[in-house]
């Protein structure tokens, strides 16, 4: 294995880095508890909120009736990824398909041709299965850091992968920067490879709302306007978000941010609330572009 390669003068240059977004930490399974026979795989915009909600879902989801043997979990990115567009998450779900289908040789084959020979197969397994010692997983490390990849993320994904599985995108309507073109190109691709397209009008914190607030009836018509076109407020907020975290308050005493904080004791005994107070407002995409909310 080579970290680097050398130029013709002798010199040392990097390997061209590659962007590979998956990236984050395997879930470790519970002792005794069952493996999932069904994995719904979510593609989410947000790499904070949409996350720490659906890890929520998973963790409680005996106590929200759902069978064991299906779970639900969000593909992870770093938080700083900024490709959160409908094409970006898109791309993230696609990223997904190419993992499942392809082994771990083929996948960093193909990212730099280069290290074709570079790294065999041996040193993948040995470095997966802590095997290797601590020179040659520093060695490793340093060749797959120049690529920013996380190996060990993406053998998570391809072994929790069954041919069961299905597949979800969830995106905001954001319509200060999402154009409607963008939202109905990712929509039809997802008809056409069978993805699950959830769109949240006008934000994920809408609907994390509608479990502490029957909007419908309580808010003002002004208020219905203002969170539809959900204005930047503050650094930090938009309308909606700020109006979240002002209820979360006057509720638990304790602000809403990016963080959920106690999941199971502020919205998982109202996920049922929520999915009523929802049916209020829920359309089907495609829709008029006249429609308040989806």
């Amino acid at each position: 294995m080579v970290p680097f390669r050398s130029s013709e003068n002798g010199s040392v240059n990097r390997m061209i880095r590659n962007q590979y977004r998956l990236h984050g930490n395997p879930l470790e399974r519970k002792q005794g508890e069952k493996v999932p026979r069904k994995i719904f795989w979510v593609s989410a915009e947000g790499a904070v909120t949409e996350q720490k909600y659906l890890q929520g879902i998973s963790s409680y989801r005996d106590r929200l009736g759902i069978l064991s043997v299906v779970d639900v979990q969000t593909l992870k990115r770093r938080k700083k990824d900024g490709k959160c567009s409908p094409a970006g998450v898109q791309a993230l779900l696609e990223e997904f398909f190419q993992v499942r289908g392809q082994e771990l040789p083929e996948i960093l084959a193909g990212l730099d041709p280069a290290l074709h020979g570079h790294i065999p197969v041996s040193s993948i397994n040995g470095y997966l299965e802590g095997s290797l010692s601590k020179k040659e997983k520093k060695v490793f490390e340093d060749t797959i850091g120049l690529l920013d990849i996380n190996l060990k993320y993406l053998d998570y994904l391809k072994k929790r992968s069954s041919e069961e599985d299905e597949f979800c995108i969830v995106i905001d309507r954001d319509r200060k920067s999402h154009t409607e073109e963008s939202i109905r190109a990712c929509y039809e691709w997802c008809q056409e490879h069978s993805v699950h397209f959830i769109l949240s009008n006008p934000c994920f914190e809408f609907w994390m709302l509608l479990h502490l607030k029957d909007v419908a009836q309580e808010c003002s018509a002004k208020e219905l306007d203002h969170f539809l076109e959900n204005e930047k407020v503050s650094e930090s907020h938009t309308y909606t978000s700020k109006f979240l975290s002002n209820v979360h308050l006057e509720l638990t005493k304790v602000g809403q941010g990016k963080y959920i904080r106690n999941f199971d004791t502020h919205y998982l005994p109202r996920v049922d609330d929520a999915i009523r107070n929802a049916d209020k407002f829920t359309q089907e995409f495609p829709c008029a572009s006249s429609a308040p909310y989806i």
